[in-house]
């Protein structure tokens, strides 16, 4: 199940463009997609493949371009050279996980005017990854800053909340090679009927809480960052697709295995710099 997801998150993304229904037909013929997709409602259980989705969002994300008062027209050069990829990048060239979601973190405290961002916490053996998201009721489904690719939030509300917050969790998995195994996830809006997002996360949510946040252990933290220019390449260019393959069922023996012996590798390093 990990290369596809449910037709309707297509058809969330599908309604934020402001286009009409005969342009939305257009859009998804010319990318030989499903034309349910135009449709009010999903059929039930039907399913879109994450590469789809992913073409389906690059094209939206190109189409939004046009909206924006910034953009100088050229949408290759805006879409290469995106905050999105820098920030990236920065986080590419980090040794470990921890390294990189500091950078990430600190990129939204710096040059967020929200102040949105997020920051890591420890808590006992587990680290807690506390979101911060703007809370405003006024910002229309419409509004083209909703799919801006430097706000955390793309989406208003709880779906918002919860496709942020389980986009960087993937995000991280990625950039470490290996799905990061939640212990809790919480959020503080009241949930919806019948929705516990443990297909999202891994572990169901806990609505009404205090603060937005997800928790891992510790040890992920050290993990190191296996990915490169060539790799961040191909995720940004089919985003998000590649984040939708990390999957629990990729996380086997034999990486858990790869992985603590890169930690320790990491550590005995650390100490013989220390000494010298």
């Amino acid at each position: 199940m990990a290369d596809t997801i449910p037709l309707r998150y297509a058809q969330s993304l599908l309604r934020l463009v402001p286009m009409s229904r005969e342009e939305q037909r257009r859009e998804l013929s010319a990318l030989n997609l499903p034309l349910v997709l135009a449709e009010e409602r999903a059929v039930s259980d039907a399913r879109i493949s994450v590469d789809d989705y992913g073409r389906l969002f690059i094209r939206l994300i190109r189409r939004l371009q046009e909206h924006l008062p910034s953009s100088s027209g050229d949408t290759e050069s805006t879409i290469l050279f995106s905050a999105y990829r820098m920030m990236f990048q920065a986080m590419l060239h980090a040794p470990t996980l921890k390294q990189a979601m500091q950078r990430a973190s600190v990129y939204f405290q710096r040059l967020q005017p929200q102040g949105e961002s997020f920051y890591l916490e420890e808590d006992g053996d587990q680290i807690r990854c506390r979101f911060d998201f703007c809370d405003e009721p006024e910002r229309s489904l419409q509004s083209v800053e909703n799919f801006s690719m430097e706000q955390l939030n793309w989406l208003p509300g709880l779906t918002g909340r919860v496709l942020s917050m389980a986009m960087w969790h993937r995000v991280c998995g990625w950039f470490i090679g290996t799905f990061i195994e939640l212990e809790r996830v919480q959020l503080k809006q009241p949930g919806k009927q019948g929705k516990d997002y443990s297909q999202v996360f891994g572990v169901p949510a806990h609505f009404g809480a205090d603060y937005d946040a997800f928790y891992f252990p510790r040890r992920y933290l050290q993990f190191p960052i296996v990915q490169s220019e060539a790799s961040l390449n191909t995720m940004l260019a089919t985003y998000p697709a590649e984040l939708f393959r990390i999957d629990p069922d990729s996380h086997s023996v034999g990486n858990k295995v790869k992985h603590l012996i890169a930690v320790e590798v990491i550590e005995e390093e650390s100490k013989t710099s220390e000494t010298e």
